[in-house]
């Protein structure tokens, strides 16, 4: 599984591979490998994801999660979770202006006030982060619970909720510590350190 720290993204692949994930897809169409397929719709939603093509991205995403549904694979649908919620807070930073055009590829929200479609976006990828963590905390998937967590710290933190930012990065870095997963521990603590300085708690930054 490969990441790519700017987006936060699952199973991230450069976008030059975008023919080459189609042509994966349609291999493993022809000899029915299920799982190979959901895989190559996720990887699609990456390539789209990082275009700014995001109503394409959030499709390739869906079908991902229907076929890993259909195979019973709760990997394949935390995964997709997590990317769609990945979606919402990356439109979130948008500027105002271009907030609108990309929400409404996404989602519907009855409001062209910047501050309501924020609230929106961070609602709605808050909702499936939950679903993720849930579900891999059901399966023991503590490498998923991580990127879930982490992205529940970010919300809140996008809120000004520090204090609860905080709790999710703590546990954050937990989880990567127990899977001795370095680079991960290093920026759950980044992100405690980047809380601490603007709470002005210089003591525990």
């Amino acid at each position: 599984m490969l990441i790519n720290s700017d987006t936060g993204f699952i199973l991230f692949v450069w976008p030059k591979d975008e023919d080459c994930n189609a042509k994966k897809s349609n291999w493993s169409i022809k000899i029915n490998d299920k799982e190979a397929i959901a895989t190559s719709h996720n990887n699609i939603g990456i390539v789209f994801a990082s275009k700014q093509l995001f109503a394409r991205a959030k499709k390739s995403f869906l079908k991902s999660i229907e076929i890993s549904k259909e195979i019973d694979n709760p990997h394949g649908i935390i995964q997709g979770y997590n990317n769609i919620a990945n979606l919402f807070t990356d439109v979130f930073d948008k500027p105002d202006k271009t907030l609108h055009a990309y929400l409404d590829s996404l989602l519907t929200c009855n409001s062209t006030n910047p501050s309501v479609i924020r609230s929106t976006l961070l609602d709605s990828s808050e909702a499936l982060y939950e679903k993720s963590y849930q579900l891999s905390k059901t399966i023991g998937d503590n490498s998923q619970q991580y990127f879930s967590v982490q992205g529940l710290g970010n919300i809140q933190k996008k809120r000004h909720n520090l204090s609860k930012a905080i709790t999710y990065y703590l546990h954050a870095a937990s989880l990567s510590d127990s899977a001795h997963s370095y680079k991960e521990y290093g920026d759950a603590c980044f992100n405690l350190f980047t809380c601490y300085k603007e709470q002005q708690n210089y003591k525990e930054a």
